[in-house]
């Protein structure tokens, strides 16, 4: 099967001419250039927000500028973290053994400042202690090692 189809001019004679913009749509190009703009002022005012909360940028910068009196200052950091987060891990583990172990004595005024004394202090200045080399060692400079035998 086969269809012809004609397109004519509905009137003949006419040229179709493009119509000038009425009022109404140069109003509402105005508006979507305003919130275009708009739009563009938010996302720079985004970029400069997350670039002023962008931590490991200010730990950077500490190590850069403590680099020449304490160059392995980051390095060290990096090493240092595991070694803590095992101590901070069976400290942990060890807490929590006790709370099973006494778990209803600690309601009691004596058994829980005990409990307080004896591990408070100690995963609280572990987790400090983690809380300052972590983002150290993640801004630390990789020093990439070649292989052995590789030189």
């Amino acid at each position: 099967m086969h269809y012809q189809i004609n397109v004519t001019q509905a009137i003949p004679g006419l040229n179709p001419e493009v119509a000038p913009p009425s009022p109404a749509q140069n109003d509402l190009a105005d508006v979507l250039k305003q919130i275009l703009e708009v739009n563009r002022e938010q996302a720079n005012l985004l970029r400069s927000m997350m670039a002023a909360q962008d931590q490991s940028s200010r730990w950077r910068a500490f190590l850069s500028r403590w680099e020449q009196s304490l160059p392995e200052l980051g390095e060290n950091c990096r090493q240092a973290l595991p070694v803590l987060e095992n101590v901070f891990a069976k400290s942990i583990h060890e807490i929590t053994e006790r709370i099973a172990l006494e778990g209803e004595d600690l309601a009691e005024e004596f058994t829980l400042q005990e409990f307080l004394d004896r591990y408070g202090n100690r995963i609280t200045q572990l987790a400090t202690m983690m809380n300052m080399l972590g983002p150290l060692a993640e801004a630390a400079p990789s020093k990439v090692t070649p292989p052995p035998g590789k030189a």
